[in-house]
């Protein structure tokens, strides 16, 4: 991990994670210029395929964010103290602005007409993309402030003697709308008053989550989404359904299936520079009465709405299976005050969260779906529940269906020094081709150590490697893909933009020929994105039915490349 920073374990608030915290160039920085030259829709033909398969663009409005705050990221946690200082606004916020669908929708129609009109190389009108993107980031800062400020109003007589005085001069003493969004003012004027970042950074985290979607893709483009030698041609975002774990079974101000239609219509905007991986939380399926399920939206997602696959998320209270032997094991497991009576009151609630996966599974094998999941014991609402997402839960999961292609999000946190180690039951999971496992992957999901810590991430990986090697297991750098679980790893602030160009050098110093497969071979391969690839018909499908060009990220798969080097 960084010194003097905060731990992943406590900081991947991971959502595959949640939001933009203190210094960070996503949700806080937009830089002056021209945004249509060069056009955010695509990359630099000349600079190799890259994918980013871990990013999210999701807002308060997606997520139950107070609960999220309070009982995930400030659950023994480094933000734990920061929380409790704002906890009186943080459950008293309504979000009454953030862009929920319709809001979400016109944005999205200004994003479109003033890309649509724009013309390189010629200077912006006022509905230019940079002009349009100001004013509605404007807005969408000067309410979520407001917002702030009612609630800690409203919650005023509960707090100790001070406190919301004390909460107020600090939302009084945040900057207008354009000194904070222009990264380094916004800066410097924090630390002359010597604020404690970590406040900073929820402060920042809450204003990000009133923002507008299509704006915080816009931010990860221009936040890490560049280098010198790299462009992210395709990110990929992932939805997350956390009615039932967080919510109480109620849903979020803008519904999943909404969210499905926004982040579809996101990649029209885009064209294909972002999809997405739809939510599946067997919680729901298993609650489910009524017709069209959630399975049935997930797979009207990947058929019809231009996703590419599926996001699950162990840690918020079930197996990847096995939920069934667990059930008969501890019959309490389930009993917890902040689930719905009326899913604790399932009476075989473990076989039938192994029902639900089963269902999703099959479908995923037969239509070659990939899946992406957590796996790191973090945000959970509790330590049993985090237990869940270790590799030992998927173990039985791969036995009873081997064709499965998954992603494990965050490889389990290699550089974490745990015995037994979280990484390495993943590598004895994925096996070489013709096996069980064939199509297991891992990401590099917030890994802060490329910046803080390379030559130790770069030993561990060689570790890693030569680990898989000789155990039988698929070489490693055959598996990992790039990611950056934008925008949490922009916690790390200013030094998260150089967050490709640092992966670039860890690669290239630990065997050049991987590095193409790192950063999007091997993503390209198990997102199924090769010619005759299932996705990859879906998506030859929606942009057809979209009037969406091909892609860059296309045309670099279709490119005849030379064969890479072997790995001994």
């Amino acid at each position: 991990m960084f010194e003097n920073e905060i731990s992943r374990r406590r900081l991947l608030v991971a959502l595959g994670s949640a939001g933009a915290i203190a210094g960070l160039p996503s949700c806080a920085h937009w830089q002056t210029g021209n945004v249509c030259s060069p056009d955010l829709r695509t990359g630099d033909p000349n600079k190799p395929l890259t994918i980013d398969m871990h990013a999210h663009v999701f807002n308060a409005s997606d997520v139950h964010v107070n609960r999220l705050l309070t009982d995930v990221i400030g659950r023994d946690s480094e933000f734990k103290g920061a929380i409790d200082f704002l906890s009186g606004p943080i459950q008293s916020l309504l979000w009454t602005h953030t862009p929920d669908y319709n809001k979400e929708m016109r944005g999205v129609a200004r994003l479109k007409e003033a890309f649509d009109s724009c013309q390189p190389g010629r200077a912006l009108s006022d509905g230019g993309v940079k002009s349009v993107a100001d004013d509605l980031r404007r807005e969408r800062y000067d309410d979520t402030v407001q917002e702030l400020r009612n609630a800690n109003a409203r919650q005023a007589r509960s707090l100790r003697t001070g406190q919301a005085a004390d909460i107020a001069r600090l939302l009084d003493d945040l900057p207008e709308a354009d000194t904070y969004f222009e990264h380094g003012p916004r800066l410097r004027a924090l630390r002359a008053r010597g604020r404690e970042v970590k406040v900073d950074g929820v402060l920042a985290f809450i204003i990000c989550q009133g923002q507008y979607r299509c704006l915080n893709w816009l931010e990860y483009v221009r936040a890490i989404g560049s280098s010198p030698k790299r462009d992210v041609d395709l990110a990929v975002a992932h939805l997350l359904d956390f009615d039932w774990p967080l919510g109480g079974g109620s849903p979020t101000a803008t519904s999943v299936q909404d969210q499905i239609r926004l982040m579809s219509q996101i990649s029209i905007l885009s064209r294909g520079r972002i999809h997405g991986f739809a939510p599946f939380c067997p919680m729901r399926a298993v609650m489910h009465r009524g017709p069209f399920s959630p399975l049935e939206m997930a797979q009207d997602a990947v058929h019809k709405k231009g996703f590419i696959g599926i996001k699950i998320y162990p840690p918020m209270g079930f197996a990847p299976y096995g939920n069934g032997k667990i059930h008969r094991q501890k019959p309490d497991f389930w009993q917890r005050p902040w689930l719905p009576a009326s899913l604790q009151a399932v009476p075989d609630l473990g076989d039938q969260l192994d029902g639900r996966l089963a269902e999703l599974y099959r479908w995923c094998e037969d239509f070659d779906v990939p899946i992406m999941t957590h796996t790191i014991q973090s945000m959970g609402t509790c330590d049993d529940f985090e237990e869940l997402a270790t590799a030992r839960h998927w173990k039985e999961a791969i036995t009873l269906f081997p064709r499965l292609r998954v992603n494990f999000g965050h490889f389990g946190d290699p550089l974490q020094d745990r015995k037994p180690p979280y990484t390495k039951p993943y590598i004895d999971l994925m096996r070489k081709a013709g096996q069980r496992g064939e199509n297991l992957y891992a990401d590099s999901g917030y890994f802060s150590e490329v910046l803080s810590r390379p030559k130790e991430l770069s030993r561990k990986l060689a570790e890693l490697q030569n680990y898989s090697l000789a155990v039988g297991s698929a070489p490693l750098y055959d598996r990992l893909m790039f990611g950056t679980d934008w925008n949490m790893a922009s916690l790390i602030g200013q030094k998260v933009r150089s967050y490709l160009s640092s992966f670039e050098t860890v690669l290239q110093g630990l065997d050049p020929s991987a590095s193409d497969r790192f950063f999007g071979a091997n993503a390209a391969t198990f997102l199924g994105l090769r010619q005759n690839g299932k996705n990859r018909q879906r998506l030859d499908q929606f942009y057809s039915l979209n009037g969406i060009p091909t892609p860059l990220w296309m045309r670099k798969i279709d490119k005849p490349q030379a064969s890479p080097r072997a790995i001994s």
